[in-house]
C-alpha cells in the first residue's frame, strides 16, 4: 500500500545500505530495480555549469526572463544553445520566469454553454451582470482580480483580489454582489472553468439566475474587458502598488470614485450610481 502512494524517486530514496535488510530485498519490497539504486549521475558538464551561472545571474537581475528570452540572451553572449537545453537547466536550478499563464480561460469540455446575449435586450439595472477575472502585475509577481459589473449602468458591484486564480474568488465576488444589490436576471461571463463548473452553475440556479457564456473572442464580454482597461490604466498604473494589500486598498477607494464620481460618455456623461439608482438610458447588448 505504501509503495502505491509513492513516486519512483521517493521509493529509491527509501533504500538504505545500512538497513538490516539487504538492498536486493528492499528493492523487491519497494518494487524498485536495483540499477536505479546503484546508478550515479555524472553531473553537469563544465559548459552547462557556466550556463547555469549565467542563467541564475540574469534571473536575479530580471526574474521575468522565461525559457525563450533566456535562450536569446545566451545566444547574444555567443553560446550555441536551444530552448530545450535552457529549459532543462532552469528546471535543474528550480527557477521559472515570473509571468501569468498563457490562458486564463479554460473551458469545461463536458458542459455545453449557451450565449443568451444574442437575443437579450438590456432594459434596466440588474437585467444582466457581466463577470470576468483578470491578472494584475504586483511587484515581481501577479495577482488576480474578479469583477462583477452591471450591464445597464456600468456600476461595479463587486471587485475581489486574490493571489491565485481559483473559483473561490469568483464565488466571493458574486456572493457579495447578490447580498448588496439583489439578484440579476442573467449573469454573463466567458467560458472559463471558474464559471462553467457545476458548483458555480448550481449556485446561480438556486438563486434563479440564468447563466450566459460568451463565445470565442471578447466581443460578447467587451463591457467588462473595457472596464479592465480603465481599472488598470486609471487606477493601478497611476499608483505604486508593492503587494496585494496595496492593490486591495487602492482598489477599494478607486471603485468608490468610479461608481460615484467618474463620468461615462456611454451613459450621457453621468456616473454609474446615477444611472443605477435613478435615470434610465438606452443600453443594448450590441453597443456594450
Amino acid at each position: 500500500m505504501l509503495r502505491e502512494n509513492l513516486s519512483m524517486r521517493e521509493r529509491v530514496s527509501l533504500v538504505k545500505r545500512e538497513e538490516r535488510l539487504s538492498i536486493r530485498r528492499q528493492c523487491e519490497l519497494l518494487d524498485v530495480r536495483r540499477s536505479r539504486v546503484y546508478y550515479k549521475g555524472k553531473g553537469e558538464s563544465e559548459e552547462n555549469r557556466k550556463l547555469m551561472e549565467l542563467i541564475l545571474e540574469k534571473f536575479e537581475e530580471d526574474p521575468t526572463y522565461g525559457v525563450r528570452r533566456m535562450t536569446a540572451y545566451l545566444r547574444r553572449l555567443g553560446y550555441v544553445v536551444n530552448h530545450k537545453r535552457v529549459e532543462r537547466l532552469m528546471r535543474v536550478l528550480g527557477i521559472r520566469g515570473v509571468c501569468p499563464g498563457r490562458r486564463t480561460t479554460r473551458t469545461d469540455k463536458e458542459f455545453k454553454p449557451e450565449n443568451l446575449m444574442k437575443r437579450f435586450k438590456i432594459r434596466g439595472p440588474n437585467d444582466v451582470w457581466f463577470m470576468d477575472i483578470s491578472y494584475v502585475r504586483v511587484g515581481r509577481g501577479f495577482g488576480y482580480v474578479a469583477a462583477v459589473v452591471d450591464g445597464y449602468s456600468r456600476k461595479v458591484l463587486a471587485l475581489k483580489v486574490s493571489n491565485r486564480m481559483s473559483g473561490e474568488i469568483c464565488f466571493e465576488a458574486v456572493d457579495e454582489a447578490v447580498r448588496k444589490y439583489g439578484v440579476p436576471k442573467v449573469l454573463h461571463s466567458d467560458r472559463g472553468t471558474q464559471f462553467t463548473s457545476r458548483r458555480f452553475r448550481v449556485y446561480l440556479e438556486e438563486r434563479g439566475i440564468r447563466s450566459s457564456f460568451g463565445e470565442r473572442g471578447f466581443r460578447d464580454n467587451i463591457l467588462v474587458e473595457r472596464f479592465w482597461r480603465t481599472y488598470k490604466y486609471e487606477c493601478l498604473y497611476l499608483r505604486e502598488v508593492r503587494d496585494l494589500k496595496d492593490v486591495k486598498e487602492v482598489t477599494k477607494e478607486w471603485v468608490k470614485y468610479y461608481n460615484g464620481s467618474r463620468l461615462h460618455q456611454a451613459l450621457g456623461y453621468r456616473t454609474p450610481d446615477e444611472v443605477y439608482y435613478g435615470g434610465r438610458v438606452e443600453v443594448f447588448t450590441k453597443s456594450c
